[in-house]
This record gives structure tokens, sequence and C-alpha cells, in this order.
């Protein structure tokens, strides 16, 4: 994205983000904690999405969503966007993929990489990527020597889009793939999981549950179906 002067829009954005967060500590929008941890992280997390050259590899309309976001003055979207790493729960990640219905709609037409405001705080493909490799290799580290996997995913804004894109990533690191052909509920993916004609040592759906439209999830399963161990997990991620 050599067209894009990336220290303007980080200039702009540095301005921008400091008097939003500023007014929202002042009107009790956000509490002190929250005020210092955006500022500490949220240009930092900026600069380097922005600086990447591995990410236009996956995602090449990324930056200019994100310049797009900064022209327009949306800074409390760009701080939800970048103020930290979307975080891994109990059985995965979960977040929003966009924060309207425009961009969700825009990402119905276009794609993964619809031209959309992305972050590390949103589920989109570069953080999906960067997930499934993390499962990947622990899969293949500490003697597991995992080998097959599930995933399904559920009937959300191009799901099938995601669960096609981590499909080839665990090809890639040799894994052989189950992928479900048409949107599914999580009991048949941790049913398959175990199956006898399958046996899979790890399973995963693309599914939000029941948040709303603008929300996707990554939920991941053990060899039994059950959720991994929480020391398993934090190794993974």
């Amino acid at each position: 994205m050599s067209q894009l002067n990336v220290e303007q829009i980080l200039k702009d954005a540095e301005a921008g983000i400091g008097q939003y967060l500023q007014g929202a500590l002042d009107a009790g929008k956000i509490n002190r904690g929250l005020y210092e941890a955006a500022s500490r992280e949220t240009l930092p997390n900026l600069r380097e999405w922005l600086e990447s050259r591995r990410i236009d590899e996956v995602s090449p309309n990324l930056k200019a969503g994100i310049a797009d976001a900064v022209a327009a003055g949306r800074w409390e979207e760009l701080v939800n966007a970048y103020r930290q790493y979307m975080r891994f729960g109990t059985g995965g990640i979960r977040g929003m993929m966009a924060f309207d219905k425009t961009s969700i709609v825009k990402m119905q037409q276009d794609g993964l990489d619809a031209r959309i405001l992305k972050g590390p705080n949103t589920l989109n493909n570069i953080i999906v990527t960067r997930v499934s490799a993390g499962v990947a290799k622990f899969g293949k580290d500490g003697g597991r020597n995992f080998d097959r996997i599930v995933i399904g995913y559920d009937s959300r804004v191009r799901g099938g889009d995601f669960a096609r894109l981590i499909a080839e990533l665990f090809l890639a690191y040799g894994y052989t793939v189950y992928l479900f052909d048409e949107p599914c509920p999580y009991p048949e993916v941790t049913f398959a999981i175990p199956y006898k004609e399958i046996k899979a040592h790890v399973g995963l759906l693309i599914s939000a549950s029941h948040n709303d439209y603008r929300y996707n999830g990554y939920k991941l399963s053990s060899g039994n179906g059950s959720q991994f161990d929480p020391k398993e997990r934090d190794e993974m991620y």
C-alpha cells in the first residue's frame, strides 16, 4: 500500500484518538484504567498493522479500510479495533467482524478482504489465520502429532469463507481436514470429531452463537468433542 501516507495517517490518528479518549474520560464514559490501557496500546497496534508487509499478502485492502476510518474521524471504532488483541476465552475467541450494518453488507458483497475497518480486536481474516497457526503448531509440538481436524461454520456472513481459509492453513501444516460443505450447528461438529470414521484431534466451529449479525467466533474442541484443558488452551494461544 505504498500510495498511503502511513506517517500522516498515524499523525492524524494520534491527534483524533487522543482527543476522543480524553473526552470519554472527562465525560465518565470510560474509567482511568481503560483510558490508560487504550492510550498505551491503540497507536502502537495501529502502527504495527499499518507497517506490516505480511498483512498486505493476506488482506490487501485492510490498510485502505484503516485510512478511510481515520479520514472519517471514526475514533471510537478505531480505539475498539486497536486497543488490544482479541482475547482467548473459555472456548476460543469471539468478537465483532465490523461495527455497523454498512460494513457487514460490504463484507457480504466483497468478501473477507472488503475495504472496511479491521484490527487485532475484530474477528477478521488476519486474526483467524494467526490463531489457526497457533492451534496448528500446538498440535505438532510436544509429541502430540495431531494430524486431523474437523471444521464447521454457521450461516453468518462469510462464515464459509473463514472456514475455507482456516482449512487451507491446516492443510499447509500437514493436517487432514474434514470441512463441512454447508452451515451446521455446534453439536454436529462435536459429534463428528470422535466419530469412528474420522477420529480427529481438533475441531472448530466458526460461529458467535447468540450474538448479533456483526459478530463471529472461533470455537475450539478437543479430540473427544469437549473444550481443551485451560493450560493447553493458554499454551495454544
